[in-house]
């Protein structure tokens, strides 16, 4: 251990900016931190280390992170920023990571997502919130599409009997409000019960809404995930289900539940989900050559200065052929590509890191990040 920063963290479940500066050397090398966008350091081991590692070579080319085997230690890592140079760079302070998807197509080659018909989903696992009747169970989503919802499901187990009801509401401040669909009564089954909209519902990409369901028996359980605490649950009569802003206790289990629609047209729509979908909304070429390339939505607020722009994108293929893509970034008239990646059948990130604006040569400006294009491109 060449040196030890003790106390860097005074509270547990409490998250710390952490910036490090080591320079490697066998005689000068020296290991500095500052914490929380701290103007000065928090912690200097001074110019003696030899920080080589055991090698003869005054640089790195990994960084390994770590913890201390010998306790009970979990942490986690959001953003990380890694930059190197001969000579020293400066402190960049406390810096955020902004994620910005696709927002609309500017010229696209590739197919999307066959039909257009997407699915949303997330899983119960079987854990046990019991069916009692007039009771409810709700779960949001934050929708991936403009499209028009066609049905839902609600998920159950075990002994579920009796009659069921369906409804979509909107979102009212974290809250599930007005009734925006509404499914008649069905036979229950213990399982997945779909209930298909009479008229498809129209959403946005970015619109949150609330599924879910009532019966009017007790027996069975809603199929739940309780390691997951967004859902909702409460006792609301199922004669008048569903209710507008209906009295429902928030921070339940996750439901398992999903709802179908109909994506309006659109490829940017494929690939800027919240949450990565796998292959449930992609785009698809198999032409060398062929590319999109979309329009990313704007910086929310203006930045006092921005570090580097990354442009990534996850890929796979589906057939047993040879394939090659990457993922390019349009600035002015200048588009630059990540190395190319050769494809499996498993997903793989293609992505690259500007620090400076490949069009100008100079720092980026907030203007010239929210004229950015970027999209995927077929090799071979």
């Amino acid at each position: 251990m060449l040196a030890t920063y003790a106390n860097a963290f005074t509270a547990a479940s409490t998250w710390y900016q952490f910036e490090f500066e080591v320079v490697i050397n066998n005689t000068t090398g020296r290991f500095r931190v500052r914490r929380n966008g701290n103007p000065v350091d928090d912690f200097d081991s001074g110019a003696v280390l030899n920080t080589r590692g055991g090698t003869a070579n005054n640089y790195a080319n990994r960084l390994q992170v770590g913890a201390n085997t010998s306790g009970s230690t979990v942490h986690n890592i959001d953003d990380l920023l890694w930059r190197s140079d001969a000579a020293s760079v400066p402190w960049v302070g406390d810096i955020k990571c902004i994620t910005r998807m696709p927002a609309s197509d500017v010229a696209v080659q590739f197919s999307r997502t066959p039909t257009g018909v997407v699915m949303q989903s997330v899983a119960g696992s079987g854990a046990n919130n019991a069916i009692i009747v007039g009771g409810a169970f709700l779960q949001p989503y934050t929708c991936s599409y403009n499209g028009a919802i066609t049905s839902i499901m609600i998920a159950t187990y075990g002994a579920a009997t009796g009659n069921i009801k369906g409804a979509v509401w909107a979102d009212n401040s974290g809250a599930p409000g007005a009734v925006l669909a509404s499914c008649p009564s069905q036979a229950m089954v213990s399982g997945n019960n779909v209930f298909t909209l009479s008229v498809p519902l129209n959403v946005t990409f970015g619109q949150k809404i609330w599924i879910g369901a009532c019966a009017d028996t007790g027996g069975g359980s809603w199929n739940t995930n309780s390691a997951i605490m967004n859902g909702a649950s409460g006792t609301v009569g199922f004669s008048t289900f569903p209710q507008a802003s209906p009295s429902v206790g928030l921070g339940n289990r996750q439901l398992g539940s999903n709802f179908v629609y109909t994506a309006a047209s659109g490829n940017w729509q494929a690939v800027a989900e919240p949450q990565q979908d796998a292959a449930t909304s992609y785009v698809y070429d198999a032409t060398p050559g062929n590319q999109d390339l979309y329009t990313i939505a704007s910086i929310p607020s203006t930045p006092a200065s921005t570090i580097a722009v990354t442009t990534r994108a996850l890929m796979a293929k589906s057939d047993a052929g040879t394939r090659t893509a990457a993922v390019q970034l349009k600035s002015g008239a200048t588009t630059v590509a990540s190395p190319t990646l050769t494809l499996t059948t498993g997903w793989q990130w293609a992505w690259r890191c500007d620090v400076t604006n490949p069009a100008t040569g100079a720092a980026w400006t907030s203007t010239a990040v929210n004229s950015l294009q970027c999209g995927p491109k077929t090799i071979a």
